[in-house]
């Protein structure tokens, strides 16, 4: 599962528009996505590749984390075809990043055509390789000496035709090591925590369960998932659906309940090309319907998100296309797949301040009816020259909401919330968040993550909150500041090590909020009244039985508010229940 930071919107929004015919600058542009060789690693680098069928020495690699930017995929084959027609000898190599490397090989068969693959399961390429992010969030392409050991050049390709692939086979010199190339890249190892030594009290295992998979249901990799109203839905990264399971009455077992995608007409409600050349691009994986998040509404509806193309002539005559994004909902009666309503929905382009409301991961009120879709403004959507949308502003601070409100009907009926202090102190926007929501019983809690802080207010009132919890101190002295990068794009990368700390969920009931956050590299489940003031803690552990338990959440089973982990053994997914 994917850790849902509004940072990864920020940087990912950034893009890379860098001019490819000068390698050397590809290397070395000012890119958020960037790769090098870490030095010393020559054999680590021959090892890695020494499995391929082809001897030749040098070597074309795409790294490809599979369906962490599913229409970055694109550029693969069309990379592909360029290098075969040049360089045909040479071997291609599809690195596919991937936890389950059965479910890798299933999307790898359907979208690429490779003469070997290896499949990545454990990331092991980074004992070679360094990123400026985590991990690899877009296909890098990488040219290889095998003989030396070296990486000749690796980096995110935007613009792929002729002239690139030409000036990439003639490259010949290694890029510069890590360390040469960048300076002040964030080690995202967590610090050791001295959590587990506290006096905690600790979480049990309330339940454990597999997460059942067979050859139509192939469990890849489990993400945005959410129990609600006894079902299991998550989106399956690989197979782009979303999987429903139902949750037994002892909560200690789950049980296939549905697969549900976007119908073919729900897939070309948008389309305005001729829909046979539109399958052709999708066939070449330049278009792609994505299912985004779901969750039960009542015990017979689902609702799901869904990210459609939305493509359009420029210039007919040209053969120019407008690819663009359309959100839409889906809801669909588990038991009557006639029953299914598809909603689209207008949150871009907002006539007011607010630039970008994503459908991502939305909440839904059943009590208000309500629908709560995370928002925010300013760069990078809009350019730092805009006053009114520039966080280095005072007047930029006035108004920070970061949920949009939908009514039954779909249309905004008003905004709630608003960012912490520290991100105005900062001058940081809405870099580095992580937006929640929860309501019950004439209240809403929401908070933006990462300042420590979450804002009950009354249902009847979404301008002032009527009482403030304070999950975790976070202040200025707590960051090294360059004030030397002020006013510029460089100036808000600096922040990225900072905000290790930050609410992973909240949940509400008649009496308590509860939140589950994550502090010093330990997981806490806290209960606050709804005046703030803490009543318990409890210290989750993120291992189990030996593997890394991945925490995505709270949920509500049997009256209680327990922790929601997975893990995979290799064999099965695995989800826990933590109480």
């Amino acid at each position: 599962m994917k850790k849902t930071l509004l940072l990864l919107s920020f940087f990912l929004s950034l893009g890379v528009v860098q001019a490819q015919m000068n390698l050397n600058e590809l290397a070395n542009a000012d890119s958020f996505h960037r790769v090098a060789q870490i030095k010393g690693t020559e054999n680590l680098l021959s090892d890695y590749f020494s499995g391929i069928s082809n001897a030749n020495d040098t070597v074309y690699a795409i790294l490809c984390p599979l369906m962490f930017c599913p229409r970055c995929e694109a550029e693969i084959n069309v990379i592909q075809e360029l290098l075969y027609a040049r360089v045909p000898d040479n071997p291609m190599i599809l690195i596919a990043s991937s936890p389950n490397e059965q479910a890798a090989k299933k999307y790898v068969a359907r979208k690429f055509d490779f003469d070997d693959v290896i499949y990545d399961t454990d990331l092991s390429f980074k004992s070679f390789l360094a990123f400026r992010t985590e991990d690899p969030r877009i296909p890098f392409i990488m040219k290889i000496d095998r003989k030396s050991g070296r990486l000749l050049l690796g980096g995110d390709c935007q613009v792929v035709n002729g002239a690139f692939a030409d000036a990439l086979v003639r490259h010949a010199a290694p890029m510069p090591y890590y360390g040469e190339l960048w300076e002040g890249i964030i080690s995202f190892k967590p610090a050791v925590s001295k959590c587990e030594d506290g006096n905690y009290k600790k979480a049990n295992i309330f339940s454990s369960m597999t997460v059942p998979s067979d050859s139509n249901t192939l469990v890849s990799n489990i993400t945005f998932p959410k129990i609600s109203k006894g079902f299991l839905a998550f989106n399956d990264e690989l197979d782009n659906s979303i999987y429903l399971y139902a949750l037994s009455e002892k909560a200690d077992r789950l049980s296939f309940a549905g697969r549900f995608v976007p119908s073919e007409s729900e897939e070309l409600a948008f389309v305005s090309i001729e829909h046979e050349k539109y399958f052709r691009m999708r066939d070449n994986n330049m278009a792609l319907a994505m299912c985004v998040t779901g969750f039960m509404i009542d015990r017979d509806a689902l609702v799901f998100s869904v990210s459609l193309p939305n493509l359009k002539y420029e210039d007919r005559e040209r053969n120019s296309i407008a690819y663009y994004n359309a959100p839409a909902l889906v809801f669909q009666n588990i038991h009557n797949e006639k029953e299914r309503a598809f909603v689209p929905l207008e949150l871009f382009g907002s006539t007011d301040s607010i630039t970008y409301i994503s459908h991502e991961s939305f909440y839904y009120s059943e009590e208000l009816k309500l629908f709560f879709f995370k928002s925010c403004k300013g760069y990078p959507f809009f350019r730092l020259s805009d006053e009114h949308q520039n966080p280095f502003e005072e007047r930029f601070y006035e108004e920070t909401p970061l949920f949009y409100v939908y009514d039954a009907d779909k249309k905004p009926v008003g905004r709630i919330g608003r960012l912490g202090q520290i991100h105005k102190d900062l001058r940081i926007g809405y870099s580095y968040i992580n937006p929640k929501i929860a309501s019950c019983e004439g209240a809403i809690a929401v908070t933006d993550g990462t300042s420590g802080t979450l804002l009950i207010y009354d249902n009847n009132n979404w301008e002032k909150p009527v009482s403030t919890v304070e999950v975790f101190n976070v202040a200025g002295d707590d960051f090294a500041i360059d004030n030397s990068l002020y006013g510029g794009e460089e100036y808000f990368y600096q922040f990225q090590d900072g905000f290790q700390d930050v609410i992973v969920d909240v949940l509400m009931d008649a009496q308590n909020v509860y939140t589950l956050s994550v502090e010093g590299g330990c997981y806490f489940k806290k209960v606050f009244d709804r005046k703030g003031n803490l009543k318990s803690t409890v210290l989750v552990s993120n291992t189990m039985d030996a593997y890394q338990l991945e925490i995505s959440g709270l949920c509500q089973v049997q009256e209680k508010v327990l922790v929601v982990g997975f893990y995979y053994d290799k064999e099965n997914h695995k989800m826990v229940l933590l109480d």
